[in-house]
């Protein structure tokens, strides 16, 4: 009775840390292959994709992720339009913020599968930075594919 009380914490433990179901994996590759993404969109690669069933089908959310800036010294600029380098204490917190973000994201051509599309990141707006997806797999056919924002290109209306 004892081996078998302490098996089952394993055996949860295990389950919650499996990846995506097969059926899952053959959804994220089958939308991939198929999904044309608007024109002002980054390459697929470029991507950290994200997906989950929902009401709807399946929907996905692709965050660009743009590789980390090592194009001389970060700052920013001041309200007077001059440059102000970041002090190293900036700098370090920069680069936990990033490795943060990038932890939350994924990186570039990574994909996960969600339980609920409320673990999606968000953006009220992101332009082609964030794309929406729709995709019906009964029928096979794709509901919306749109960068993010008010007209689905990232500008107000």
């Amino acid at each position: 009775m004892r081996t078998r009380l302490f098996l089952v914490p394993f055996t949860i433990l295990a389950a919650s840390c499996a990846g995506p179901s097969n059926r899952e994996q053959v959804l994220m590759e089958e939308i991939e292959r198929k999904v044309l993404l608007p024109r002002e969109a980054s390459p697929l690669n470029r991507y950290a994709r994200h997906y989950a069933f929902t009401g709807k089908g399946v929907e996905a959310v692709y965050v660009a992720i743009y590789p980390p800036s090592n194009q001389g010294e970060m700052g920013f600029v001041t309200e007077d339009w001059g440059w102000r380098p970041l002090t190293e204490a900036e700098t370090r917190e920069a680069e936990v913020s990033d490795a943060a973000w990038r932890l939350r994201l994924g990186e570039a051509n990574s994909r996960r599968w969600h339980a609920l599309d409320s673990e999606f990141p968000s953006a009220d707006d992101g332009g082609c930075d964030y794309v929406n997806i729709g995709y019906d797999p009964v029928t096979k056919q794709f509901l919306y594919v749109e960068c993010n924002g008010p007209d689905g290109r990232g500008r107000p209306d």
